[in-house]
C-alpha cells in the first residue's frame, strides 16, 4: 500500500474494466453528452453499476484525448481540506505541473488556505493545454451535510470549459444541479437509465456469463428484476451449473429483495461455497481495499492472491482495483452483507480481524486506515499509541495537516494522557494558528509534567512548553515578559533540545524588536546562530534568517538586511518547500524589501506567490509586510479598488487575530491612498473614526509611530504644514535615540516633503540632501517615489543642484536613476479613481453609507448586464469573490435576483446617472 509523499496511493487507482460487458447501445448518447458537460452525475442505488458506467465514460474519454484523474472516496474526505487535498492530487497524476508543493502548503496552513488554494487549483486547470475529467467515486461516502460538497460545488461551477467531472454516488449530492441543468452543463445518469432491457439483459446472462439458458428464461428474469443489475448478476451465480434453475428463479427473484440481497446470497450462493472460501470472504469483508498481504495477515494464513483471482474468476461480486492485479474490492452490496454474517455467525472473529489489519496497515504506512480499524476492534488504546508514536515525526517533517486529522480521529479524553502527542499537537495547533486550541493542549501537556515535575525530561518538555505558549503570545503581540520566560532557556542549553533553545533565541530577539533594542535583537541571533546550524531542521534558522532581516531593516542596514531574507528564502526553497510555513513568512518581507529597493517586478512575483498561500505566518511582521507591499504596488500601478480592498483584508485579518499593530499599519495605508487623490476629508474622516485597542506601552509607541506620521500628512495636506513638521521633528527625535535609521529615514523623507508643500524648497532640498545620500548608499528607492508629485519636484531640482558639483557623483547618478524609475502616470492620474473613493458619500443618500467601494463598482457593472464571470473579469477578482458581495448587496437592498437588486439601486440612487 504505502503513502507517496503523505498520500495514500490506493485512492487514486481506478477499478479495471472488466473483459466482458454488455453491448448498451442506449446509454451511448448520454455518454457522448458527458464529453461536453461540466458534470455528469452518476446517481443510483447499489448494484446498479455505476462504477461500470464510469469505467466506460473514462474509457471514452480518453478515446477522446481527454485526460482522466481518478479518486476514490472515503468517509474522512468528508473534512473539506483533505478532501481538496486529494483532488488536486488526483488531479497532479495527469498533470503534474498544475500546483508546486501542494501538500506542503495544505501540511503547514491554517483552514483560511481551502479558498485560496481552491482558486489557484482552478486557475491552474484553466492553463492547462489539454482537456480533463475529474472522476469522483463514490461520493455518497461523505454524507449528505460534508463541508466537502461545498468545495466540489465551486470547483464544478467555477472551473474553466476544459475541465469536467465525472461522480458516482448512491445518494443524490447536495450540488447546485438546477442551475446546471440550466446551463445545459448536466449530465445525469440515473437508476432508470442504468437499468439493463430485455436485449441486454439477456446478452448479459447467455454471453457474459455464457448461462444455458434459453431466451424466455432471460426475458422472464428481466422482468421480474426489472433490469437490475445486480440482481441478474445474483441470478447468474445461482444458475451457474444448475439446469433448470431459471424458471425457479424467475419467480422468486424481484427487483424489490434489494433488503433480501442477503438472504437470497446464502440460500443461493454462499451455501455452495467450500467453508474455505466462505471464512476468507467473512474476514476479509473489513476491508475497504484487498491486496495479497493484506488478507493473509487478517486471515492468518498465505495463499490470499490465488484466493483472489479464483474469486474474481467467479464473478463472486469482487473486482481488481488496479491495471496490475495487487488490489480489489468487493461490491458493496456483497460486502455489507458479509459484514452483517460476520457479525452475526462468528462475532469472536470481529476484533482479531480488525487488529491484524490493524497491524498491517499500521506496518504499511497507512495510519489513518490502522487507527479505523483499531477503533472498530474497540481497542481506543491501541489508535491512540499508533498516533503517539507518529507524532512527533510527523511534527519535525512539518506534516501538521496529517496530524491534526489524525488527532481528530481519537478521543479526546485520551490524547490528554499521552504527553509526547500532547506535545507533537501543540507545534501543530501553534504553528498553523489554529489559536483557540494551542492553550488546550498546553494546559494537558503541563498537568502531566507537574506530576513529576523533578525529572530531566519534565525539565526540557517545560521548557519546550514555555517555548510553544511564548511563540502564540508573540503571532498575539503579547511580549511582556517573553525576555524573562525564554532566557534560561539559552542560558543553560544543555538542558534542552536544540530546536527549543534555537527557537527561543527568535523569540528572545523578536522581543528586543519589539522594544526597540535593534542592536540586542540582532546581537542575540549572532550569538545563537550556532543552535540554528545544529538543529536537524531548517525551520528555526531559517525563521532566525527572517527576524534577523526585521532587525536589520530597521537599523537601516539594508544590504544585512537583503543577505538574510534571501538566505531565508533560497533555505525555504531548498530545504522546506516553496509552499512552507518558511517560505511563507520569507516571502511576504522579502517581497517589501525588495519593491523597496526599486525593483519592482521581483517585489510582484514574490507577493504574487505570497498571497497564493496563507498570508498570516508567524508573528503579525511578516503579514503587514505582505499586506504593504502588495497595496503599494497597486496603487503604484493605478490599481486603487485593488489596493484598498487589499487595506480591507488586511483590516480583517488583525480583527482576526486582534493585533493592533496590523490595524494602525492598514489605517495609515488607507490614509496615503486618499491623500494621493486629494481627498482630504476622507483621510481625516479614516482617522477621526480610529481608536486604538488598548495594549502595552511596547505595542503602544509602535501605534504612534505609525498614526501620527499619517496624521502630519493630514495635516500638512490641509495647509498645517508648521503642526505637520513640529510632530514629524519630534518623531525624528525618538527615533534617533532609538536608533531606528529606517523610520528616521522615512521621517527625514515626510519632513522634506512637508517643507515643500510649505513653499520653502531651500530647507526641503537641504534635509532632502542627507536623505537621498542616505537611500543611495543603502539602495532604498520606492519610498522616494510613493512620496508623490512634491517630492518628484524636489528630487528634479536637487539633480540639478547636485551637478554643479563632482563630489557626490554617485549621489547624482541615484537621483536621476530614481526619476528615471517615476511612473510616467502617477497613481493620481488613475481614471475613476477618485470615484472609487468618494461614491460612498455621493451617491444614493441614505444608503450610501451602508455599501462599501466594492459594491457600487459592482452594482454598476451589473446594471449593465454582465454576468458574474465578467464582473470577475472587469474588477480581476475570481467569481467566487463576486457572488459572496452579490450576496451581501442583496441582504443589504433587500433582495434576492439581479434584477430586483439592479431596479431597487436605481431607485435609490445608487446606480449612476445616464447623463
Amino acid at each position: 500500500m504505502g503513502l507517496e509523499r503523505g498520500f495514500l496511493a490506493t485512492k487514486f487507482l481506478a477499478p479495471r474494466m472488466l473483459d466482458k460487458l454488455v453491448e448498451r447501445p442506449g446509454l451511448l448518447a448520454q455518454l457522448e453528452s458527458a464529453l461536453e458537460r461540466k458534470l455528469t452525475l452518476v446517481h443510483a442505488p447499489a448494484g446498479f453499476g455505476k462504477t461500470t458506467f464510469a469505467l466506460s465514460c473514462r474509457h471514452i474519454m480518453e478515446k477522446s484525448g481527454i485526460c482522466v484523474a481518478w479518486l476514490n472516496i472515503d468517509r474522512l474526505d468528508a473534512d473539506p481540506a483533505r478532501f481538496l487535498r486529494y483532488v488536486v492530487e488526483a488531479v497532479r497524476k495527469v498533470e503534474p505541473d498544475l500546483i508546486r508543493d501542494q501538500e506542503i502548503a495544505f501540511e503547514q496552513s491554517g483552514p483560511s488556505l481551502i479558498q485560496k488554494m481552491s482558486v489557484e487549483f482552478i486557475n491552474g486547470l484553466a492553463a492547462a493545454d489539454r482537456e480533463i475529467c475529474v472522476a469522483i467515486e463514490d461520493l455518497h461516502l461523505i454524507g449528505e451535510d460534508a463541508a466537502s460538497l461545498e468545495i466540489l460545488s465551486f470547483l464544478i461551477e467555477r472551473s474553466s470549459a476544459n475541465v469536467r467531472f465525472l461522480v458516482t454516488s448512491r445518494l443524490r449530492p447536495k450540488l447546485p444541479l438546477s442551475r446546471l441543468r440550466v446551463a445545459r452543463n448536466l449530465t445525469l445518469i440515473n437508476a432508470r437509465d442504468l437499468r439493463l432491457d430485455e436485449e441486454e439483459a439477456r446478452s448479459f446472462l447467455q454471453n457474459v456469463w455464457e448461462l444455458d439458458v434459453t431466451s424466455e428464461a432471460a426475458t422472464r428474469l428481466w422482468r421480474s428484476t426489472d433490469g437490475w443489475l445486480a440482481a441478474l448478476q445474483l441470478a447468474a451465480l445461482s444458475l451457474r451449473g444448475e439446469a433448470g434453475a431459471a424458471h425457479r428463479l424467475q419467480s422468486t427473484m424481484t427487483i424489490d429483495m434489494v433488503d433480501d440481497v442477503g438472504e437470497y446470497l446464502a440460500e443461493n450462493v454462499f451455501d455452495t461455497l467450500p467453508q474455505d472460501t466462505l471464512n476468507f470472504l467473512l474476514k476479509t469483508s473489513i476491508l475497504q481495499r484487498l491486496s495479497s498481504d493484506l488478507c493473509d495477515a487478517v486471515c492468518g494464513r498465505s495463499g490470499s492472491q490465488a484466493m483472489l483471482e479464483e474469486l474474481v474468476r467467479q464473478n463472486l461480486f469482487i473486482r481488481p482495483a488496479d491495471d496490475h492485479g495487487e488490489w480489489f474490492r468487493y461490491h458493496h452490496l456483497f460486502a455489507d452483507h458479509l459484514q452483517r454474517r460476520l457479525h452475526r455467525d462468528c462475532p469472536s472473529w470481529i476484533r482479531d480481524v480488525h487488529l491484524a489489519a490493524c497491524g498491517w496497515l499500521d506496518q504499511a504506512g497507512d495510519t489513518e486506515a490502522a487507527v479505523t480499524h483499531a477503533k472498530a476492534a474497540g481497542d481506543l488504546e491501541r489508535a491512540i499509541t499508533i498516533v503517539d508514536k507518529q507524532a512527533m515525526n510527523l511534527a519535525i517533517a512539518g506534516r501538521y495537516g496529517t496530524l491534526i486529522g489524525l488527532v481528530n480521529l481519537l478521543p479526546k479524553e485520551g490524547i490528554r494522557k499521552r504527553l509526547s502527542l500532547l506535545q507533537a499537537l501543540s507545534w501543530a495547533y501553534c504553528l498553523t494558528r489554529r489559536m483557540e486550541k494551542v492553550n488546550d493542549a498546553l494546559r494537558d501537556m503541563r498537568a502531566i509534567l507537574d506530576e513529576n515535575p523533578d525529572s530531566p525530561e519534565a525539565t526540557k518538555l517545560r521548557g519546550e512548553a514555555q517555548l510553544i505558549q511564548s511563540i502564540y503570545n508573540a503571532y498575539l503581540d503579547r511580549v511582556q515578559d517573553l525576555k524573562s520566560h525564554l532566557y534560561p532557556l539559552i542560558a543553560e542549553p544543555w538542558k534542552y533540545n536544540i530546536h527549543t533553545v534555537a527557537s527561543a533565541s527568535n523569540m528572545i530577539s523578536f522581543a528586543m524588536f519589539i522594544e526597540g533594542d535593534l542592536d540586542g535583537a540582532v546581537d542575540i541571533l549572532d550569538r545563537n546562530f550556532e543552535f540554528h546550524d545544529r538543529d536537524p531542521s531548517p525551520v528555526a534558522k531559517l525563521c532566525g534568517l527572517c527576524y534577523l532581516g526585521l532587525a536589520e531593516r530597521s537599523r537601516g542596514r539594508m544590504d544585512a538586511c537583503r543577505v538574510a531574507l534571501e538566505k531565508a528564502y533560497q533555505l525555504a526553497l531548498t530545504d522546506v518547500g516553496s509552499r512552507s510555513f518558511g517560505s511563507r513568512i520569507a516571502l511576504g518581507v522579502l517581497g517589501l524589501v525588495v519593491y523597496e529597493s526599486g525593483d519592482v517586478d521581483r517585489a510582484v512575483q514574490l507577493i504574487n506567490e505570497n498571497r497564493k498561500l496563507d498570508i498570516e505566518g508567524g508573528v503579525i511582521d511578516f503579514s503587514m509586510a505582505a499586506y504593504v507591499a502588495a497595496l503599494r504596488i497597486a496603487a503604484l500601478r493605478g490599481r486603487i479598488t485593488d489596493a484598498l480592498n487589499i487595506v480591507e483584508e488586511g483590516l480583517q485579518t488583525a480583527t482576526s487575530f486582534s493585533n493592533e499593530r496590523l490595524r494602525a499599519t492598514m489605517i495609515a495605508e488607507k490614509v496615503r491612498l486618499y491623500l494621493a487623490r486629494g481627498l482630504i476629508d476622507g483621510a481625516k474622516a479614516i482617522l477621526a473614526d480610529y481608536s486604538p485597542a488598548a495594549c502595552d506601552d511596547r505595542i503602544g509607541r509602535w501605534i504612534t509611530q505609525i498614526i501620527e506620521p499619517a496624521q502630519a500628512r493630514v495635516l500638512a495636506a490641509g495647509g498645517q504644514t508648521g503642526e505637520a513638521l513640529a510632530m514629524l521633528e519630534h518623531h525624528l527625535d525618538l527615533c534617533r535615540q532609538s536608533r531606528q535609521r529606517l523610520l528616521e529615514f522615512r521621517i527625514q523623507l515626510q519632513i522634506a516633503t512637508t517643507l515643500g508643500m510649505a513653499g520653502e524648497p531651500s530647507a526641503a532640498l537641504s534635509v532632502l540632501t542627507d536623505v537621498v545620500a542616505f537611500a543611495a548608499q543603502q539602495g532604498l528607492v520606492q519610498d522616494i517615489i510613493d512620496e508623490g508629485p512634491v517630492m518628484r519636484t524636489l528630487l528634479e531640482r536637487l539633480a540639478k543642484q547636485l551637478r554643479a558639483s563632482d563630489d557626490n557623483a554617485e549621489v547624482h547618478r541615484y537621483v536621476w536613476d530614481t526619476l528615471r524609475r517615476w511612473p510616467s502616470t502617477h497613481p493620481t492620474a488613475d481614471p475613476g479613481a477618485t470615484a472609487d473613493l468618494s461614491t460612498t458619500k455621493e451617491r444614493g443618500a441614505g444608503w450610501g453609507e451602508q455599501f462599501n467601494n466594492r459594491e457600487l463598482q459592482i452594482l454598476d457593472i451589473l446594471a449593465r448586464g454582465k454576468s458574474n464571470k465578467e464582473i470577475a473579469r472587469a474588477l480581476g477578482l475570481d467569481v467566487n469573490t463576486i457572488k459572496w458581495h452579490l450576496k451581501n448587496i442583496y441582504s443589504k437592498l433587500g433582495v434576492n435576483s439581479r434584477i430586483h437588486a439592479v431596479v431597487k439601486a436605481g431607485a435609490s440612487g445608487l446606480l449612476p446617472s445616464d447623463d
